[in-house]
Order: C-alpha cells, then sequence, then structure tokens
C-alpha cells in the first residue's frame, strides 16, 4: 500500500521508503487485493513535461511535448502522441532490436516484441531509440526513399526483424 509515513516523514510502499529522489519500486507486493471495480486491464495516460526523463511499464498512452524528452519503457503496450514525430526525442528499449518485430501501421512503425509493442508516429526528423549495448538507432519516414526506416533498414507492412547491430 502507499502511504505517507510522518514519523520518517516519507512516502511508503510497504516497507520501502522513498521522498524528493525517483528511485525504482523494490517493495515486494503485500498481496492486497485490488479495490472494488478496478480493472487491471486499464490503461493509463502519461503526460510528458518538456525534456522529461521518465521510466514506466504497463498499458499507456504517452502524450509528449515539442522538447526532447526521454521514455524508457519496462514492458507493456505503449502508444506515442504525434508530437513524437517531431524528432529529438529518445525511446530506451531494454531488449535488443532482434527481439523486435517492426512493421508500418498507418502514418506509423510498429514495434512488436514477446513483452512490449510500441506505436511510433512517424516524422522525417526522427527520434532515436536506443537498444542495450549502445545500439542507437534512429526511427524516421525518408522523403527521398518513401519509406519509414529504422537507422539503415527499411520497413514496410510486413512484421520484420529488427537486424543485429553492427
Amino acid at each position: 500500500s502507499l502511504r505517507y509515513d510522518t514519523g520518517e516523514a516519507s512516502m511508503k510502499i510497504g516497507a520501502q521508503s522513498f521522498a524528493g529522489e525517483l528511485v525504482g519500486i523494490t517493495a515486494p507486493s503485500d498481496g492486497t487485493p485490488l479495490p472494488t471495480g478496478a480493472d487491471p486491464d486499464a490503461s493509463g495516460r502519461l503526460f510528458l513535461t518538456g525534456g522529461a526523463q521518465v521510466t514506466a511499464g504497463g498499458d499507456i498512452d504517452v502524450f509528449g511535448t515539442t522538447g526532447a524528452e526521454q521514455l524508457t519503457v519496462t514492458q507493456g503496450d505503449f502508444t506515442l502522441d504525434p508530437s513524437f514525430n517531431k524528432g529529438g526525442d529518445t525511446l530506451v528499449l531494454g531488449q535488443p532490436a532482434p527481439d523486435f518485430l517492426a512493421s508500418v501501421s498507418g502514418s506509423g512503425v510498429l514495434l512488436d516484441s514477446a513483452s512490449t509493442d510500441i506505436a511510433i508516429p512517424l516524422g522525417t526528423a526522427g527520434m532515436t531509440l536506443s537498444f542495450p549495448g549502445d545500439d542507437d538507432r534512429t526511427v524516421l519516414f525518408d522523403t527521398m526513399l518513401d519509406s519509414a526506416l529504422v537507422g539503415t533498414q527499411e520497413i514496410d507492412m510486413t512484421p520484420t526483424a529488427l537486424v543485429a547491430f553492427g
């Protein structure tokens, strides 16, 4: 349960305390059932501010700004709003690129893995996809090729595994 501990002057989740700094939640579940009427399949909305650096997991619609944001995804289903097609943002992924299938879906690219699906709007400026092992690639729409690209790999409507880096 989430509560404020007046004795420690901090917030607590279970036995884990936190205050003014970002920390990962390591407290184990206490087995408390969800409140009546809760929907475990519900999606959330995440509204970022310019320059935000956020780590998230779950079924989330993410709303960015015209500024450069960094979104680290842990797992789940993510839909990025059209502000991400302006370029300059970074999407940090915890799985290697070949774990993902990529395909064009509407005016965006869908990245699909066993634990994470991400709908990314396409723009001509590009968004950085940061995979483990210093494997950074830009996802964008290349007007000269008239094609979506992830790095140098052309993406079409057929789901295709991203190539290994190097």
